[in-house]
């Protein structure tokens, strides 16, 4: 809820005080980061993410190439690609 009002710090706290995180909640906040362009900080929770899915990489692929990173977002593609080969073919 508070990403959707890009309180990010509002958001981050709630997940800070989550007993359990799934992916979705790590993806929620990943997304508020993308909403205010944090490209930083929403890079820094991808990779403290235990178990990634296609959301998770394509959050932060999307991230890059709003900001332009085109580097960024192959980079990210190709280690989707490498951990699942399957989606990458799609």
């Amino acid at each position: 809820m508070y990403s959707l009002f890009s309180d990010v710090d509002s958001a981050r706290k709630v997940f800070d005080e989550m007993a359990v995180k799934t992916t979705a909640s790590w993806n929620a906040l990943m997304s508020a980061y993308d909403k205010i362009g944090d490209v930083k900080s929403a890079e820094m929770l991808f990779l403290q993410i235990p178990e990634r899915n296609v959301t998770s990489y394509n959050i932060l692929i999307n991230r890059f190439v709003k900001s332009g990173d085109l580097p960024g977002a192959k980079r990210v593609f190709n280690e989707m690609t490498e951990r699942d080969p399957i989606h990458g073919t799609h």
